[in-house]
């Protein structure tokens, strides 16, 4: 501890620098190596446990998008990569078509008819169901032009 004191004290007085090797050499003593390697092991076995834990922690996904997950991995070779690039894709969609149908519940809360909905969702890319979600309607009413 003594050493460690003398050595701050003269490699911190900036009026009379002085970098003698003896001070350093007992900086890096047997004791201190040992210090610096506990330190430096703990380090690097927390930073492994956190890094472990972040890689084996399962994405929580529902039933239907692990069933698409699992269809990509299978179609692309185990590809990860591009698996959770679709499933990114598909998460934003999905975001996407549901404040396109806020936006339709809106024109038909103001009195707009079903036809307006119907062809406003088309223009903004909506296919099928998700017109037909959008309109309130079935389906079947969409496909078979009753509404």
């Amino acid at each position: 501890m003594r050493y460690c004191f003398e050595f701050c004290a003269k490699v911190l007085n900036f009026a009379q620098p002085r970098y003698d090797l003896r001070y350093i050499a007992r900086m890096f003593s047997i004791a201190h190596k040992r210090t610096f390697v506990a330190g430096a092991a703990f380090g690097i076995a927390i930073a492994e446990a956190i890094l472990a834990a972040a890689w084996l922690w399962p994405a929580h996904r529902s039933k239907k998008d692990a069933a698409i997950y699992d269809y990509c991995l299978i179609q692309n070779q185990s590809n990860t990569v591009r698996c959770d690039a679709l499933m990114r894709y598909l998460a934003q969609h999905e975001l996407a078509v549901a404040e396109k149908n806020k936006q339709a519940k809106k024109m038909l809360a103001s009195g707009r008819s079903k036809h307006d909905v119907i062809e406003w969702a088309q223009q903004n890319g909506l296919v099928g169901s998700e017109i037909s979600d959008a309109a309130g309607i079935s389906l079947k009413d969409l496909q078979s032009n009753n509404y």
